[in-house]
């Protein structure tokens, strides 16, 4: 089953740190502060501080057809995880 998540999420970097926000439209939270982005090679992981707490984000990061993607992601909140992915918007 598809986790029903639907939702634009913006990483910035700023000089060698990042930051962002993450907007679910399932969940209806917009505005969830993203930090503690690390990059290591092919991965990133991140957190996102939300209305529902805390949550653990991770996946590898590719360049397919000249577009950044994050696959095989996962997310991870106490007992409780599931899949994304993510394209780069022009």
């Amino acid at each position: 089953m598809q986790d029903p998540w639907e939702g634009e999420f913006v990483l910035k970097k700023e000089g060698s740190s990042y930051s962002g926000t993450l907007d679910d439209v399932f969940e209806g939270t917009f505005g969830d502060k993203i930090d503690d982005v690390e990059v290591s090679g092919d991965r990133v992981k991140f957190k996102r501080y939300g209305r529902f707490g805390i949550q653990q984000w991770e996946g590898t990061l590719k360049e397919q057809g000249g577009r950044l993607t994050i696959t095989d992601g996962r997310w991870t909140k106490g007992g409780e995880s599931g899949t994304f992915s993510a394209e780069k918007k022009k």
